[in-house]
Protein backbone atom coordinates (compact mmCIF):
# COMPACT_ATOMS: atom_id res chain seq x y z
CA UNK A 1 0.00 0.00 0.00
CA UNK A 2 1.29 3.60 -0.60
CA UNK A 3 1.14 6.43 1.46
CA UNK A 4 -0.72 9.51 0.30
CA UNK A 5 1.26 12.55 -0.46
CA UNK A 6 0.49 14.95 2.54
CA UNK A 7 1.30 18.17 0.29
CA UNK A 8 -1.58 16.84 -2.39
CA UNK A 9 -3.92 19.33 -2.87
CA UNK A 10 -7.10 18.49 -5.28
CA UNK A 11 -6.88 21.54 -8.19
CA UNK A 12 -3.40 22.96 -6.63
CA UNK A 13 -0.39 22.60 -9.19
CA UNK A 14 2.99 22.21 -7.66
CA UNK A 15 5.83 24.36 -8.66
CA UNK A 16 8.84 22.58 -9.15
CA UNK A 17 11.41 25.04 -10.78
CA UNK A 18 11.31 29.15 -10.27
CA UNK A 19 11.96 30.87 -13.68
CA UNK A 20 11.24 34.83 -15.18
CA UNK A 21 11.71 34.27 -18.76
CA UNK A 22 8.98 31.40 -19.32
CA UNK A 23 7.02 28.72 -17.58
CA UNK A 24 6.55 25.02 -19.06
CA UNK A 25 3.31 23.71 -17.59
CA UNK A 26 2.95 20.31 -17.67
CA UNK A 27 0.54 17.07 -17.08
CA UNK A 28 1.24 13.92 -16.08
CA UNK A 29 4.36 11.34 -16.91
CA UNK A 30 5.85 13.75 -19.48
CA UNK A 31 6.89 16.03 -16.18
CA UNK A 32 10.49 14.76 -16.32
CA UNK A 33 10.74 16.08 -20.33
CA UNK A 34 10.02 19.55 -18.60
CA UNK A 35 12.15 19.31 -16.04
CA UNK A 36 15.09 18.37 -18.56
CA UNK A 37 13.80 21.37 -21.03
CA UNK A 38 14.10 23.75 -18.30
CA UNK A 39 18.03 22.47 -17.20
CA UNK A 40 19.04 22.68 -21.47
CA UNK A 41 17.21 26.36 -21.53
CA UNK A 42 19.38 27.52 -18.43
CA UNK A 43 22.37 26.69 -20.15
CA UNK A 44 21.43 28.48 -23.19
CA UNK A 45 20.44 31.65 -20.31
CA UNK A 46 16.45 31.22 -20.55
CA UNK A 47 15.52 30.96 -17.13
CA UNK A 48 12.87 28.83 -17.16
CA UNK A 49 10.34 27.96 -14.39
CA UNK A 50 8.27 24.65 -14.33
CA UNK A 51 5.18 24.22 -13.40
CA UNK A 52 3.23 20.23 -12.98
CA UNK A 53 -0.56 19.90 -13.02
CA UNK A 54 -1.94 16.82 -11.89
CA UNK A 55 -5.52 17.16 -12.86
CA UNK A 56 -7.22 19.90 -15.66
CA UNK A 57 -10.18 20.00 -13.64
CA UNK A 58 -10.46 21.94 -11.30
CA UNK A 59 -7.70 23.99 -12.88
CA UNK A 60 -5.48 26.12 -10.18
CA UNK A 61 -6.60 29.68 -11.03
CA UNK A 62 -3.87 30.94 -8.92
CA UNK A 63 -1.24 28.85 -10.61
CA UNK A 64 -2.58 30.46 -14.11
CA UNK A 65 -2.70 34.56 -12.71
CA UNK A 66 0.70 33.96 -11.19
CA UNK A 67 2.08 32.29 -14.39
CA UNK A 68 1.06 34.88 -16.63
CA UNK A 69 2.24 37.92 -14.32
CA UNK A 70 5.42 36.77 -13.61
CA UNK A 71 6.82 35.36 -17.15
CA UNK A 72 5.89 36.19 -20.92
CA UNK A 73 6.22 32.81 -22.12
CA UNK A 74 4.15 30.16 -21.29
CA UNK A 75 4.57 26.68 -22.79
CA UNK A 76 2.04 24.11 -22.08
CA UNK A 77 3.40 20.04 -21.84
CA UNK A 78 1.29 16.71 -22.33
CA UNK A 79 1.21 13.79 -23.66
CA UNK A 80 -1.47 13.41 -25.50
CA UNK A 81 -3.36 15.50 -28.17
CA UNK A 82 -3.99 19.46 -27.88
CA UNK A 83 -7.63 19.04 -28.16
CA UNK A 84 -9.14 19.57 -25.08
CA UNK A 85 -5.92 19.46 -23.28
CA UNK A 86 -3.70 21.46 -20.87
CA UNK A 87 -3.20 24.36 -23.57
CA UNK A 88 -6.92 24.86 -23.79
CA UNK A 89 -7.44 24.70 -20.61
CA UNK A 90 -5.03 27.53 -19.82
CA UNK A 91 -6.63 29.68 -22.32
CA UNK A 92 -9.84 29.20 -20.87
CA UNK A 93 -8.65 30.24 -17.61
CA UNK A 94 -6.53 32.99 -18.96
CA UNK A 95 -9.70 34.65 -20.72
CA UNK A 96 -11.98 34.02 -17.13
CA UNK A 97 -9.19 36.29 -15.17
CA UNK A 98 -9.43 38.67 -18.17
CA UNK A 99 -5.20 38.70 -18.66
CA UNK A 100 -2.87 36.37 -21.20
CA UNK A 101 0.51 35.64 -21.94
CA UNK A 102 2.38 37.33 -24.17
CA UNK A 103 3.64 34.13 -26.28
CA UNK A 104 1.80 30.88 -25.55
CA UNK A 105 3.04 27.68 -27.33
CA UNK A 106 1.20 24.30 -26.98
CA UNK A 107 3.41 21.00 -26.95
CA UNK A 108 1.06 17.80 -27.36
CA UNK A 109 0.01 15.67 -30.18
CA UNK A 110 -1.87 17.52 -33.23
CA UNK A 111 -5.38 15.88 -33.58
CA UNK A 112 -4.30 13.01 -35.46
CA UNK A 113 -4.14 9.20 -35.28
CA UNK A 114 -0.68 7.76 -34.25
CA UNK A 115 1.15 6.04 -36.91
CA UNK A 116 4.52 4.83 -35.32
CA UNK A 117 5.84 2.17 -32.76
CA UNK A 118 7.84 2.10 -30.25
CA UNK A 119 8.70 2.87 -26.77
CA UNK A 120 8.07 6.43 -24.87
CA UNK A 121 11.05 7.75 -25.51
CA UNK A 122 10.81 6.99 -29.13
CA UNK A 123 7.65 8.38 -29.52
CA UNK A 124 8.22 11.68 -27.47
CA UNK A 125 10.67 12.65 -29.88
CA UNK A 126 8.66 10.62 -32.87
CA UNK A 127 5.88 13.13 -32.07
CA UNK A 128 7.53 16.30 -31.02
CA UNK A 129 6.81 15.66 -27.54
CA UNK A 130 10.55 15.69 -26.00
CA UNK A 131 12.58 18.07 -24.08
CA UNK A 132 14.48 19.20 -27.12
CA UNK A 133 11.02 19.69 -29.48
CA UNK A 134 9.93 21.61 -25.64
CA UNK A 135 13.37 24.07 -25.96
CA UNK A 136 12.58 24.81 -29.36
CA UNK A 137 9.26 26.00 -28.84
CA UNK A 138 10.38 28.11 -25.69
CA UNK A 139 12.98 29.71 -27.65
CA UNK A 140 10.72 30.47 -30.32
CA UNK A 141 8.40 32.13 -27.84
CA UNK A 142 11.12 34.33 -26.01
CA UNK A 143 12.79 35.27 -29.91
CA UNK A 144 9.02 35.98 -30.81
CA UNK A 145 8.40 38.51 -27.56
CA UNK A 146 11.62 39.54 -28.00
CA UNK A 147 11.25 40.61 -31.63
CA UNK A 148 8.15 42.42 -30.66
CA UNK A 149 9.67 44.59 -28.01
CA UNK A 150 8.20 43.05 -24.97
CA UNK A 151 11.54 42.39 -23.23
Amino acid sequence: MTTPNPGFQLGRARWIREGKDATIIAIGGILSEAVAAAERLATLGVDTAVVAVHCLKPLDMEMVARVVASTPVVVTLEEHTTVGGLGGALLEACEALRTFPQVMRRVGLRDCYPTVVGDQAYLRGAYGLDAAAVVKQTIEGVRAMRQAGNE
